[in-house]
C-alpha cells in the first residue's frame, strides 16, 4: 500500500506581504502576483500522478481560501474530467498575533522596544501580548490525523514552519 503524499502549498502574494506587513490572523487580498503563483501551483498538481485525487484542506482565512479555491479551480478546469474536493479547517490558521495583525516591524517594535533583539529569528511571534503562544499554536496543529491522509494542503508559512519543527523535535510522527 503507498504511503499518503502531503503538499503543503503556502497562499499566494497578498497586499499586506508587498508591503512587509504581517498578517497573523488579519487578511489581506492576493495580489495579481498571488493569484498567478496559486494557478501556477494549480497546473504543476494536475501533472503529479500522487495529486491525482487530492483532497484540498485549506485555512478559513481570505488568502489561504483564495488560493485553495484558485488550485481547486485549476484542477478542475484541466479538461479531464478532475474532480478536487476542497474543505476549510480552523486548525490550519496563521497563528494569531494580536493587536499586532496588520502591523510592520516598525510599527511593532514601537509597541514593544527590544522585541526583535536576540538571536531567534520567529521567537517574537511567540511573544505577543494577546496572541498564542508556541504552545497554543502547535497544540492546535500537532499530532493531527487530518495531516496524515489528505494529499494537498493550503497554508500559512508558520504552519509550515511548525510543522517542520514538531517533526524534527520528535513531536510528530508519521502514520
Amino acid at each position: 500500500m503507498a504511503r499518503p503524499v502531503i503538499f503543503l502549498v503556502r497562499h499566494g502574494e497578498t497586499e499586506w506581504n508587498r508591503v512587509h506587513r504581517y498578517q497573523g490572523w488579519g487578511d489581506s487580498p492576493l495580489t495579481a502576483r498571488g493569484v498567478a503563483q496559486a494557478e501556477a501551483i494549480g497546473r504543476r498538481l494536475c501533472t503529479l500522478r500522487e495529486a491525482e485525487a487530492a483532497e484540498i484542506v485549506a485555512s478559513p482565512i481570505g488568502r489561504a481560501r483564495r488560493t485553495a479555491e484558485i488550485i481547486r479551480g485549476q484542477i478542475t478546469a484541466d479538461g479531464l474530467g478532475r474532480a478536487a474536493s476542497l474543505r476549510f479547517d480552523e486548525r490550519l490558521r496563521e497563528i494569531s498575533i494580536g493587536a499586532w495583525d496588520g502591523l510592520d516591524r516598525d510599527g511593532i517594535a514601537a509597541l514593544a522596544p527590544g522585541i526583535f533583539d536576540g538571536d531567534g529569528r520567529h521567537e517574537w511571534y511567540f511573544r505577543t501580548p494577546d496572541g498564542e503562544t508556541y504552545d497554543e499554536f502547535a497544540a492546535r496543529i500537532a499530532g493531527r490525523p487530518f495531516l496524515y491522509d489528505k494529499a494537498a494542503a493550503s497554508s500559512p508559512a508558520s504552519f509550515l514552519r511548525c510543522i517542520i519543527q514538531c517533526r524534527l523535535a520528535g513531536d510528530m510522527a508519521y502514520a
